[in-house]
């Protein structure tokens, strides 16, 4: 946190204590240090490596130090070390006012401390549950739906699903008049980490128009709401695909085009 003003933060690290087995570990990410410095583009490079390299360099220390003689779990009538290894732990991770600072502690119970440790670092430094294939569009959804009940819209609009029980597709967005589904939103994120992931994706919405249209049943008109990379060869194949999903008498829009988005669902009424 270099700024304590903003109160803005990025995660590098896990620091974990197991009191009743007397153990310390911790991992930190050391690669890739541009998730740091392109959030925080006013930091000094230099000023962050190092920092980095002195507080690993620590906590490797107090590794060996804390971990020394405790490869086995103490004896049960040895509470004191674990009471003792819980305060100390308290000690290092006590707030501060530097560059470098520890979250609040957290509790986990678990039989693999250090298989802990790893889901963890992937959860909080890795964020792997923002690489899930649902989880930008569910962002989306959500934001989406903050638009319309901000444009008094939301009330028009409902989740549905197409298609039968052996095939179906669910649409976020649905705006039905005498049951019958006469526009329908759906957000799809194409800002995938490789071209081949976004080809696939792409062909896979194509694949579900076709295959619900064969089945009567798709919305009279249909717009996605679409999450794609800025520039590059992954901004290009979005834009490939965006085209092929007009050809199916569908209509897309970037992700922060509000005011087309408003104006489609908004042609409802």
């Amino acid at each position: 946190m270099p700024y304590p003003e903003t109160e803005e933060f990025v995660n590098i690290g896990i620091v974990l204590s197991c009191p009743q087995l007397g153990t310390f570990m911790y991992k930190i990410e050391t690669h890739r240090r541009e998730r740091v410095t392109n959030f925080f583009p006013e930091l000094d490079v230099d000023l962050f490596i190092e920092g980095r390299h002195s507080i690993e360099h620590e906590l490797k220390r107090l590794t060996a130090g804390l971990n020394r003689g405790l490869s086995t779990p103490p004896q049960p009538h040895f509470h004191f070390k674990e009471e003792s290894f819980r305060q100390l732990f308290k000690e290092i991770v006590k707030p501060r006012e530097s560059l470098f600072r520890f979250g609040d502690i957290g509790t986990v119970i678990t039989l693999n401390e250090k298989k802990a440790l790893k889901e963890l670092f992937a959860y909080y430094v890795e964020r792997q549950f923002a690489v899930h294939e649902e989880y930008h569009e569910t962002v989306m959804k959500k934001r989406i739906a903050c638009v319309f009940k901000a444009k008094d819209l939301l009330k028009n609009y409902h989740e549905k699903k197409f298609g039968n029980d052996q095939y179906h597709v669910n649409i976020p967005f649905v705006y039905e008049r005498n049951n019958c589904a006469l526009q329908a939103i759906k957000p799809i994120d194409l800002n995938k980490e490789d071209t081949t992931r976004i080809i696939e994706y792409g062909d896979r919405w194509r694949m579900r128009i076709q295959r619900l249209r064969d089945m009567k049943d798709f919305p009279v008109k249909m717009l996605f709401v679409v999450r794609q990379a800025r520039s590059g060869i992954r901004h290009d194949i979005a834009l490939e695909i965006r085209e092929s999903l007009s050809k199916l008498d569908t209509f897309s829009v970037s992700e922060h085009e509000d005011d087309k988005i408003i104006d489609f669902a908004g042609k409802c009424e």
